[in-house]
């Protein structure tokens, strides 16, 4: 059963799947707007709440690119959270678009001197399946 974290039609779409303790997050637009900031605390929140174990970010058909201080409280907050709740992986399904695909780059860059894994895939499908191949 997923449990929806955080949702703005068009924006982003984030679920939390208990029986595999794995958060999904569909972006469709990164930045900048008003929901990054709030969509990633919800994401914090989940994190704290559940056990959760493995974040997805789906960025197969977003659009733009996160600010400079989006990614700098990314970098702050967001990774220093995830890393004192024991998140074990971020797996990044990569964007289509360049420009977005930067964005990507950028953030699994500074996340991977938190101490849980980064990883790509490329698509949503190879993302659920290295989750389950994780867990076994």
């Amino acid at each position: 059963m997923n449990t929806d974290v955080y949702s703005v039609e068009g924006v982003v779409e984030t679920l939390y799947d208990a029986a595999t303790k794995t958060m999904t997050c569909t972006w469709l637009h990164l930045g900048p707007h008003a929901h990054l900031r709030p969509c990633l605390q919800a994401q914090v929140d989940c994190v704290i709440a559940y056990d959760t174990q493995a974040i997805i970010v789906d960025t197969t058909d977003s659009k733009g690119v996160l600010t400079q201080e989006d990614q700098a409280w990314i970098g702050e907050y967001v990774f220093p959270t995830y890393q004192a709740q024991d998140l074990k992986v971020v797996i990044t399904v990569l964007p289509k678009s360049a420009l977005a695909s930067l964005a990507a780059k950028h953030w699994q860059k500074t996340g991977s001197t938190f101490g849980f894994d980064f990883m790509e895939a490329d698509s949503l499908a190879t993302a659920k399946q290295i989750v389950a191949e994780l867990a076994a």
